[in-house]
């Protein structure tokens, strides 16, 4: 009696085992991905803090502008509003080009006149 394999089963298997590998490659990519999307939005995020915080002080003048982030060009631009007699609404905009397409963030903060001039 002959033991082993037959080649119709050795297909199989390795049919299976290719949609499997498939399957964990996609995962794996998307995960990825999306720990680099987190990633720029981390980083945007801090930046965008402390940007605005360098404007509420004084210390950018600029209410727009460009930097460069892992070689591609970012912008950014302020938005004021006021929303009373001395208060001001400051929103501050970064637009990014990332794999999957355009991106942007924002952070807002609220104001005194007196804070910002």
């Amino acid at each position: 009696m002959d033991r082993g394999f037959t080649l119709i089963e050795v297909l199989i298997a390795m049919l299976i085992l290719g949609i499997s590998l498939s399957i964990l490659v996609q995962g794996f990519m998307g995960v990825n991905d999306g720990i680099e999307r987190r990633r720029d939005y981390t980083y945007m995020a801090s930046w965008s803090e402390s940007k605005l915080n360098e404007i509420v002080s004084g210390v950018e003048l600029a209410t727009h502008g460009d930097f460069l982030y892992k070689g591609n060009l970012c912008s950014w631009s302020l938005e004021e509003d006021y929303i009373d007699e001395g208060v001001r609404g400051l929103k501050l905009i970064v637009r990014w080009l990332g794999s999957k397409g355009e991106y942007s963030y924002s952070v807002s903060r609220i104001t005194l006149n007196d804070d910002w001039e």
